[in-house]
């Protein structure tokens, strides 16, 4: 007979199993991705691809630690679908920063132009291209002449004219460049350097060491250029140098020599006489380029 209690059966019942957890989106979680993803913009908009790598790669290292290693690895998947949403955005971004850099460009050429035709108003005649001393050495550039009418009086009053642009006190001045004649989509320039200079020469606006004035601009001031950009120019924004005509390469953006260019999509910004704005397209002809640099061919060009 048996010892077990009647009406008793042994059996092995499995112990239920745990639910598998998944990963827990809570304040915290929803925070950091957040952060990420508006970092991550940032990031792109400001310093383009090399930023969004810094970005991504400081949220890899902080969310282990905030978060927990497993959850982040659990979380592989969200932070791969945020990188294409970022990436997604990548041209929408360049195209963005390059529109607003083209437009705060214009609006420099504008205050340049505007400061030129106030010194017209008061000395009869737009600035010499420079100011040379007795022997027809440059001495000085009309960028710095025109500093009063950009709201740089004090710069100006501490610029001594009795040395050159390079002389002992004047180059203690040289790295207070205003920002006004630095276009920002000229990048890798140097913080010194201008990217807006005259075209200079004879038959120009800006003859050399003398100056103009509006009545001698015959071919009309709305058809002949005050300004131009130059991308990467390799000038001081104090020396008393600029495009030279006989020197610029005649085209817009050119792959060889320096002439008119930037660093915008598909040509240049220039300034007319009367201190209109243009954008000067990369297909322009030689011919065109010229016809635009001089101001007593009876020429007019229609710009597309």
């Amino acid at each position: 007979m048996s010892d077990l209690p009647p009406d008793t059966t042994e059996s092995i019942t499995a112990a239920p199993s745990p639910a598998t957890s998944g990963p827990r989106f809570g304040l915290a979680e929803l925070l950091l991705w957040t952060t990420g993803v508006c970092a991550g913009l940032a990031a792109l908009y400001w310093l383009g691809c090399f930023g969004l790598c810094l970005a991504i790669l400081a949220l890899i290292a902080y969310a282990p630690w905030r978060l927990g290693l497993c959850w982040f690895r659990e979380s592989t998947a969200v932070a791969a679908a945020l990188l294409l949403i970022l990436l997604a955005f990548l041209p929408t971004v360049r195209t963005s920063r390059e529109a607003a850099r083209r437009s705060a460009c214009s609006g420099q050429f504008k205050q340049l132009a505007l400061a030129l035709h106030n010194y017209h108003e008061t000395f009869g005649s737009f600035p010499p291209a420079y100011v040379a001393d007795a022997q027809g050495k440059p001495m000085h550039s009309w960028r710095v002449l025109i500093l009063p009418y950009i709201e740089e009086g004090e710069l100006y009053q501490q610029y001594r004219f009795d040395e050159p642009w390079d002389g002992p006190n004047n180059s203690k001045l040289h790295s207070r460049m205003p920002r006004t004649f630095g276009c920002p989509s000229d990048v890798g320039r140097g913080a010194q350097l201008t990217s807006y200079v005259a075209v200079i020469g004879p038959h120009t606006t800006w003859p050399g060491e003398s100056s103009r004035s509006l009545p001698q601009i015959l071919d009309g001031v709305s058809n002949s250029l005050l300004l131009v950009e130059v991308h990467n120019s390799g000038i001081h924004w104090m020396e008393p140098r600029d495009l030279h005509i006989s020197q610029m390469a005649p085209t817009i953006n050119a792959r060889q020599g320096q002439g008119i260019g930037s660093g915008h999509t598909g040509g240049a910004n220039a300034a007319w006489v009367d201190g209109g704005l243009l954008f000067l397209p990369d297909g322009l002809t030689a011919d065109q380029v010229w016809k635009l640099i001089t101001i007593d061919d009876g020429a007019v060009v229609t710009i597309p």
